[in-house]
């Protein structure tokens, strides 16, 4: 972890006369516990759990294509990917707790993708199981590698590779073994949020009372809330790298997440879903709790800061014309302009969300600011 930079420092400091004129700090009675115990119940909980059902689906369909690689099997291999890209994508709004603890990050979905390490595991001689798959590099396996294997060429070459390749056999192993290795994980993910058995959950909601993971309930809402920077600036990385902000602006399409599958711009929206609804506290049909109302206890003009972020980072997006590999060279502005606006909502929430609720902002080395 590192400290924020002196630029984020004087822009934290900046927060509060936008404090006095939003609305006065108030002294509140509200129940932080109670709080984290109704998003680790109503986001959290249910999205681990998602996660797990969706890469087993993925698992299941990726055996079946690998026993029998047809144009249906193969339809239903790329549908089953895509869907497990959403739950996975929003649970990294929280990338903390299992998810770090449980490697998730670099078991199933490590960024970028490398089609050219792929295609030296492809061409060893070492034996491909979910248990070898253990040990190899993580842009390898997981959904990367599946993506590679099931997208990086149209429907007539894909099964061709796959059923009369020289390495056809290891292509569908890989296949197969990526998906059953990240079920596996996700498994153990859903189970260590569940409260009936590693009961991270219960963790997250007994901070400060008897939790083992959160000596005071400050930390765990300092958490949860450099979580949602964090996850902030990932999405706005997989937009700034593609338009060349590691190279000198010259645009990078390859440097797009899922690039295979040109399922980068649906990525990026799971991901900005998965933080609104840790803020809102609401995730589908549950609601209850979410940071939201512990702002509107403290500072309520922030909310609509927040809010208004949000709309347009998530309007922004949507007004992507085509995928990310072809906009981020034929609409730059626009690719730029959703860049821009994640940018300013996560400078909400790393300014005055956090000058409101007092929290210590720390950043991991993704800062792209």
């Amino acid at each position: 972890m590192k400290t924020l930079s002196r630029r984020s420092l004087l822009a934290l400091g900046a927060t509060a006369p936008l404090a006095a004129r939003c609305s006065a700090l108030q002294q509140d009675t509200f129940d932080r516990n109670a709080m984290l115990g109704a998003i680790a119940d109503n986001v959290l909980v249910p999205l681990a759990a998602e996660v797990d059902a969706t890469q087993r689906a993925l698992a299941t369909a990726a055996t079946a294509f690998a026993t029998e690689p047809t144009r249906e099997t193969l339809a239903a291999g790329r549908a089953a990917w895509r869907s497990a890209r959403v739950p996975l994508a929003r649970a990294q709004a929280f990338s903390a707790g299992p998810f770090e603890s449980l490697g998730l990050r670099s078991i199933i979905d490590w960024y970028p993708s490398s089609g050219a390490a792929i295609e030296r595991l492809l061409a060893a001689t070492t034996p491909i199981s979910a248990t070898d798959l253990e040990i190899v590099g993580a842009n390898q396996r997981g959904m990367p590698a599946i993506e590679y294997l099931l997208f990086a060429a149209d429907e007539a070459a894909t099964l061709a590779a796959c059923t009369m390749g020289a390495d056809a056999a290891r292509r569908r192993a890989l296949v197969r073994s990526a998906a059953e290795l990240s079920s596996q994980r996700a498994t153990q993910f859903s189970a260590a949020w569940s409260r009936a058995t590693g009961d991270y959950a219960g963790e997250l909601e007994r901070a400060g009372r008897g939790s083992a993971a959160f000596a005071t309930t400050r930390a765990a809402v300092d958490l949860l809330v450099n979580q949602l920077i964090n996850a902030l600036e990932t999405a706005l990385m997989r937009f700034s790298v593609p338009l060349g902000a590691s190279s000198g602006g010259t645009p990078q399409p390859d440097r797009a997440e899922s690039p295979f599958s040109d399922n980068s711009i649906a990525d990026a929206r799971a991901r900005l879903e998965g933080v609104d609804a840790v803020y809102l506290g609401r995730l589908g049909a549950r609601s209850g709790i979410g940071l939201r109302d512990l702002v509107l206890a403290r500072i309520s003009g922030f909310d609509p800061i927040v809010r208004a972020r949000a709309d347009d980072a998530f309007a922004a997006i949507d007004r992507i014309p085509t995928t990310l590999r072809v906009a981020v060279v034929q609409h730059a502005a626009l690719v730029q302009a959703a860049a821009d606006a994640i940018r300013e909502w996560r400078r909400a929430v790393q300014t005055d969300i956090s000058a409101a609720l007092g929290v210590t902002v720390t950043f991991t080395d993704g800062d792209g600011d």
